[in-house]
């Protein structure tokens, strides 16, 4: 692959990979947190958990509290918020000077991972890792090759050590292997993992547009042929997703969201719908009944497209919905 593609597809990956939101005046940790532990509906309790996350780490709140937090939540989803946050302050990319320190670094969250003195910690330290994964590979750092990342995917005794080798070799894999050769891993390997990253490769290159790649119709068609293989549909509906908000309307990409005859083109067109919803105009009461509306009725990728635009809104200006 040429130099040009690599550094395309290693920025693609980065930003795809660290996107987190700016930070803004919103809601309050307090309200946030109420509502997440609260009876209130699963899916609002879920906008208020992004949001809550979001928060956290914008007030840059002490790794122990967080960690209190979540040992402590009364819902998974106060608990889910917890650990995102805890996950990006293990991640500290910007305290990282140096290849050695961010070695150092890494060997601690390894450390973390297998004997962390919580689930949130274990948990936080598990995505974190990928994060140094991915860097290593970049930088061609001994011990973390391809094959390297691979064995730490397939063979580590750790669930929290697979998971983060996983997630790196989705944005190792797309310097490594065209679409094709990616297609071919996952047909050829008895390994779940290994087509698990593969899938996310494919999806990477597909939405970073790198020849050869599928125009916007076809990914739909993949994503929705439910003769293909589950993982290049995935691949197929993520890259949709990413391509599709200024190129799809919003009321098709709602249509697929709640229709689509496969889950991935639902996912994928309900990733698409969300951006639009978080760009729109909407109000969070607007939000708020949409998807209390949806809620019982409306498949899973349907309602989250909501959620996410309604935590969008909770972190940006406030809530003042209350739990039960």
């Amino acid at each position: 692959m040429p130099d040009r593609s690599k550094f395309l597809v290693i920025i693609v990956g980065l930003v795809l990979f660290f996107t987190w939101t700016s930070p803004a005046i919103g809601s309050s940790i307090d309200q946030l947190e109420k509502l997440a532990d609260s009876d209130f509906i699963p899916e609002v309790r879920k906008a208020a958990s992004k949001a809550l996350a979001r928060k956290y780490v914008d007030q840059k709140i002490p790794p122990s509290k967080i960690v209190n937090i979540a040992e402590n939540a009364g819902t998974d989803q106060l608990r889910n918020a917890a650990i995102k946050a805890l996950t990006r302050r293990y991640e500290d990319a910007n305290g990282v000077g140096s290849l050695k320190e961010a070695l150092k670094k890494a060997n601690r969250l390894e450390e973390k991972v297998k004997s962390g003195e919580t689930l949130a910690e274990r948990r936080a330290a598990s995505s974190a890792l990928g994060f140094y994964y991915l860097a290593f590979n970049v930088n061609e750092v001994e011990g973390y090759s391809v094959n390297d990342v691979e064995a730490i995917a397939t063979e580590s005794e750790e669930i929290g050590l697979r998971k983060a080798g996983v997630l790196a070799l989705e944005f190792i894999y797309p310097n490594h292997y065209s679409a094709d050769e990616l297609i071919d891993l996952i047909d050829s390997t008895s390994h779940e993992r290994i087509k698990q990253g593969a899938a996310g490769a494919i999806a990477i290159r597909y939405s970073s547009q790198m020849p050869p790649n599928p125009e916007l119709d076809a990914l739909k068609g993949i994503a929705s042929d439910e003769n293909e293989s589950s993982w290049i549909r995935e691949a197929a509906g993520r890259a949709f997703g990413e391509l599709a908000p200024d190129r799809v309307n919003s009321e098709q990409l709602k249509e697929l969201a709640l229709s689509g005859n496969t889950v991935e083109i639902r996912s994928g067109a309900a990733e698409a719908w969300s951006r639009i919803l978080i760009r729109s105009e909407k109000t969070q009461e607007e939000l708020l009944r949409m998807v209390c509306a949806a809620t019982g009725f409306a498949p899973p990728a349907y309602r989250s497209a909501i959620t996410a635009a309604l935590a969008d809104k909770m972190f940006k200006t406030g809530t003042s919905i209350q739990g039960g």
